[in-house]
């Protein structure tokens, strides 16, 4: 499998689900809030995150500019933070060996130089900003999943293509794609997680899990919601107009903005969340 994501365009899509979604959602939560724990410079849980990642074109980081976030994860899972308290992007990799859950055989981890050879993140300047662009694939085609866990100082948009595990993004402030387990059905949940209000394009498609957006007051849009297992729908303070709606559907607008603002899942739930404001 293999991506371009140079190309990809700028668009947004996001995940998670409704009414048991609640408390779903509290417990990824919480579980986020551990692996944010390293932030505040816990060396021990800081290892939980997994082996740092040495950034190609580090001397470009600047915290003072936001980023887009390109991730491509060809086996794994990604997680994305915006934490506004760093200087520059960290980037950090699980893997494990192939051997991962045969009876009696430990699990082990790769070395720094084998983790390096096969996940790679950059930052580079474009004409519109920062960009940090992070890219795994196993070159000895061993099917060895990786957990990328990224922390950026401030994010603007985010595009990612994943397959074999979850998607997880929070605090992002702009435009949002996120691909995972459409080539191969392999995917699995995605939530999107932010207090900011989006209003560019925003485009998710899962296979595998559900899909859970989460987005600020203000947020608008056109929406079309769709879920095999249900779409759904919560604005408890905006008007909605134009609803057109089934079990597995939801089409209507959100405010005046003339952007798309999809959230698709083929196997689970589609749910959006537009929050009330503070």
């Amino acid at each position: 499998m293999s991506f371009d994501l140079r190309s990809a365009p700028a668009s947004i899509r996001l995940s998670r689900r409704p009414g048991a979604r609640l408390g779903a959602g509290l417990l990824i939560a919480g579980l986020i809030g551990l692996v944010s724990m390293p932030l505040g410079g816990c060396m021990t849980v800081k290892r939980m995150n997994g082996r740092a990642l040495t950034l190609a074109n580090a001397e470009l980081a600047d915290a003072s500019q936001p980023y887009v976030v390109q991730v491509e994860n060809q086996l794994g899972s990604v997680r994305i933070f915006g934490n506004p308290d760093l200087k520059k992007p960290e980037v950090y990799a699980i893997a494990t060996d192939p051997v991962i859950g045969t009876p009696g055989v430990r699990t082990k981890q790769p070395t720094a130089a084998e983790l390096q050879a096969w996940v790679a993140a950059s930052v580079e300047t474009t004409g519109e900003g920062k960009v940090l662009r992070v890219l795994s694939a196993d070159p000895n085609l061993e099917k060895r999943p990786v957990l990328l866990n990224i922390f950026v100082p401030s994010i603007t948009g985010v595009v990612v293509r994943n397959t074999g595990g979850h998607v997880h993004v929070r605090n992002v402030s702009g435009p949002v794609q996120i691909f995972n387990g459409l080539t191969t059905g392999n995917g699995g949940d995605v939530l999107v997680d932010t207090d900011a209000a989006i209003n560019g394009p925003l485009s998710v498609k899962a296979r595998g899990g559900d899909v859970t957006v989460r987005v600020g007051a203000g947020s608008a849009g056109k929406l079309d919601i769709q879920g095999k297992l249900g779409a759904f729908v919560d604005a408890p303070e905006r008007s909605i107009t134009g609803i057109r709606a089934t079990p597995t559907t939801y089409r209507a607008e959100v405010g005046n903005a003339g952007q798309d603002f999809k959230v698709h899942s083929e196997d689970g739930k589609a749910t959006v969340l537009i929050k009330p404001a503070k």
